[in-house]
């Protein structure tokens, strides 16, 4: 399977509340894609908490990459956006910790971070 290198660089956090009854996120995250040396840059996924779901629990809705239209293998990729995400944002080892009881209301933050990782792809469907 062919496989590209991703590297995350940038979170800008639109909105985020943890701790109350309306619990919620919604951010980009934006990356670089290497595939065999050709890179595409400027590229960035949608990612958002249902509102009342725990952050800490319930996993984090990812948009496949934005105008980014070659085959890919979204599950790696959408657990490599979170993994991302928890990072930078979360209840343990994150860059911003929250933790406990703790009611929180982030808002326009952005965090430049660079992670790279690999990321299989999926090889275009055969067809006659």
């Amino acid at each position: 399977m062919k496989k590209a290198l991703i590297t995350f660089y940038r979170c800008v956090q639109n909105s985020q509340d943890l701790g109350t009854s309306d619990d919620h996120m919604l951010s980009s995250i934006h990356f670089y894609l290497d595939i065999a040396g050709k890179k595409r840059q400027d590229l960035y996924s949608i990612i958002k908490q249902t509102v009342g779901s725990n952050f800490n629990t319930s996993p984090i809705e990812v948009s496949a990459p934005i105008d980014y239209n070659e085959p890919f293998n979204y599950e790696a990729f959408r657990a490599l956006v979170e993994k991302y995400y928890r990072k930078l944002v979360g209840s343990s080892n994150a860059l911003i910790s929250v933790s406990g009881n703790a009611k929180v209301h982030m808002q326009s933050n952005t965090f430049n971070m660079t992670e790279t990782a690999e990321l299989e792809l999926k090889e275009p469907d055969a067809s006659w």
